[in-house]
């Protein structure tokens, strides 16, 4: 089974509790059917991924407790420029 994924803010991911709401809410409770103590991944996409699991769900919301934090190193990707000389 694959882990669950969210983008989330990055003041909120270092808080170390945070809430989702809206289509985030809906997504994970009524698409993914996560139940409390279920963990996921959340990551803000400026480097930190965390690892979450959920507190509660009510019927507007998820409580999400951030358990790890790492920080992930971005790959610089490889660029090669080639040059095309026309002939004569």
């Amino acid at each position: 089974m694959t882990t669950a994924r969210f983008y989330v803010d990055h003041t909120a991911l270092l808080e170390g509790r945070l809430v989702l709401e809206g289509s985030y809410h809906h997504h994970l409770s009524r698409v993914l059917r996560m139940r409390s103590g279920q963990s996921l991944q959340l990551m803000d996409g400026k480097g930190c991924i965390a690892r979450g699991s959920i507190l509660s769900i009510s019927p507007t919301r998820t409580s999400i407790a951030v358990d790890e934090i790492n920080e992930v190193e971005r790959e610089r990707p490889r660029l090669k420029l080639f040059q095309a000389l026309p002939q004569g």
